[in-house]
């Protein structure tokens, strides 16, 4: 459902940080291991770079994630999907994937 919604103007209004964050961290985590295992050229660790300095922005001081948006299983339409909720601090879900991508960051 992300693909639909994110080519909405709604959707960019109402999640321009947290449906970031969340690819950032998701596709930042699979660039660089790409980078790492020689997948992708080299050039492509900026743009890891990049994705993991905006993770850490969106990250508070006991490494909890800042308005990241809640799951998505259920939603049966756009509308449900664009008004989910904003949590901040621990989340499994997205706990995870900050996870996933310091742990790629670390066998660079």
């Amino acid at each position: 459902m992300w693909g639909h919604g994110a080519a909405q103007t709604q959707c960019q209004r109402l999640w321009p940080r947290t449906e970031s964050a969340h690819l950032h961290t998701r596709h930042g985590a699979a660039i660089q291991r790409g980078v790492a295992r020689g997948w992708l050229p080299g050039f492509y660790q900026n743009v890891a770079d990049r994705a993991w300095d905006a993770v850490v922005t969106r990250t508070d001081a006991s490494w909890g994630l800042l308005d990241m948006c809640e799951s998505t299983p259920g939603q049966d339409s756009l509308d449900a999907y664009l008004h989910r909720k904003a949590l901040s601090g621990r989340d499994d879900r997205a706990g995870g994937m900050l996870l996933l991508f310091a742990s790629e960051r670390l066998h660079q």
